[in-house]
């Protein structure tokens, strides 16, 4: 008798996220590439950061490499909501 094991190989589940690297006051965060479920970053797409003034935002800066976003965006990758405002806001 002869038993055959077939393995399934899954889709790997990409997300593009927005990491906090920010100190005391200063919020900044990478737009990273990650494995869902895993801490793990596979690639970095660009910043945001925000320059706070008191309670009131000041500058809002976000810079990211469109032509990686498409690349990871095609291979499978989901934009994280609060990813997808910041976009919505920056390419108006």
């Amino acid at each position: 008798m002869y038993v055959c094991i077939i393995s399934i190989k899954k889709k790997m589940s990409l997300a593009i996220k927005l990491k906090r690297i920010s100190l005391k006051k200063k919020i900044s965060y990478k737009i990273v590439v990650v494995k869902q479920g895993e801490r793990k970053v596979l690639d970095t797409l660009g910043f945001y950061l925000v320059s706070t003034n008191g309670l009131h935002s000041d500058k809002v800066i976000c810079r990211f490499d469109r032509l990686k976003l498409y690349r990871w965006m095609s291979a499978g990758a989901k934009i994280s909501c609060s990813l997808k405002k910041i976009f919505v806001s920056v390419l108006k």
